[in-house]
């Protein structure tokens, strides 16, 4: 940990060159050792955002004041099909998820009435959200062996029916949601924070470099105060549940943050925590009641507010803003859930 804290922005990506965005790299940076470990209470901001579009990219220049009080301006680029593919396959569409669960049920149902070599006798419909409706009707003439067999084999069927698929619905409305960013328990709702962070990583890649690059001479400390800094200078807005006709249980996702220059603490939170995976360090995304914020894996100072996660601990940084709180001056009390998040 000592190395880590020491030197632990060595392992920051390689400034980018300065022919990918067309602007200038940051000038010459002070070394760790002339910067204190302390954060500055009041700092000051800028809240500078601006954007320009092109067919495939968005241009983004942020201004803001880290916690050493060092102004930074960056500018960086968001991949237009990138944040669209991002925005797209987050949430979801009650009549759409109704359709592709109806559709995998009737697959499944299918195979069982073909196992039992019932054929076209008995039919199956499902509707709505996951309900069914099924018949059965066997031929005349039909010999009574036969008969006796098609009929042993639809009350074992609607056994079945009553008796396994339940289960299976449950089985396969996880998976739909889950493959758009949500987590189902228990028939509640929630957000699958891991996957969006760690999907979010490499869509930002270009922004966190420029973060890096005006930050470099930065350690894990310094770094964190200017990552959180950048963070709380965004807008504070509260995402609607919906948005273009997709449930997202009011969350937008890391892409979103910074095309938009805006978010709530959720939504900052997991684009923070999208970023940092690309340092060596651990973090923890933390879930109070009504609210989230992280937890920084980094050698803490004597006053600064922690959680300890096993062996681990972890500085807590309030993310959402608009108030530029340091690292480390943000509590939680009683219980939380928490998401440990592994470097990338």
């Amino acid at each position: 940990m000592a190395w880590l804290v020491a030197g632990g922005l060595s392992l920051l990506e390689r400034p980018r060159e300065v022919a990918e965005t067309g602007t200038p790299g940051p000038g010459p940076a002070p070394d760790p050792e002339t910067l204190p470990e302390t954060y500055k209470s009041n700092p000051g901001a800028l809240r500078e955002f601006s954007r320009a579009e092109t067919d495939r990219r968005y241009r983004l220049t942020f201004g803001f004041i880290d916690y050493h009080g060092r102004t930074h301006r960056v500018s960086c680029l968001v991949d237009r099909q990138a944040h669209a593919a991002e925005r797209a396959g987050f949430g979801y569409e009650p009549e759409t998820v109704n359709a592709e669960l109806n559709s995998e049920l009737t697959r499944l149902v299918d195979a069982q009435i073909a196992a039992r070599r019932l054929g076209s006798w008995f039919r199956i419909e499902f509707y709505g959200a996951g309900g069914h409706r099924w018949s059965w009707n066997l031929p005349e003439g039909m010999g009574e062996s036969d008969s006796k067999r098609a009929l042993a084999g639809i009350e074992e069927l609607k056994a079945w029916l009553d008796r396994e698929l339940p289960a299976h619905d449950a089985r396969i409305r996880a998976g739909i949601y889950k493959r758009r960013g949500l987590l189902l328990k228990e028939r509640t709702l929630s957000i699958d924070y891991e996957r969006l962070i760690r999907d979010g990583t490499e869509p930002l890649s270009d922004c966190y470099r420029a973060l890096a690059a005006s930050g470099r001479g930065s350690n894990v400390r310094q770094f964190m105060g200017l990552l959180l800094a950048f963070y709380q200078e965004l807008g504070y807005e509260i995402p609607p549940d919906e948005e273009e006709g997709r449930k997202t249980l009011g969350l937008r996702v890391p892409t979103d943050v910074l095309v938009s220059g805006r978010g709530d603490c959720d939504s900052k939170a997991v684009a923070f925590a999208s970023m940092w995976r690309r340092l060596p360090t651990r973090l923890v995304f933390i879930l109070v009641p009504g609210h989230a914020l992280v937890g920084v894996e980094a050698a803490a100072l004597p006053d600064e507010q922690t959680v300890r996660v096993g062996n681990r601990t972890f500085v807590l940084c309030e993310v959402a803003g608009p108030a530029k709180l340091r690292p480390g001056a943000k509590s939680v009390s009683g219980s939380f859930e928490y998401v440990l998040i592994e470097p990338a």
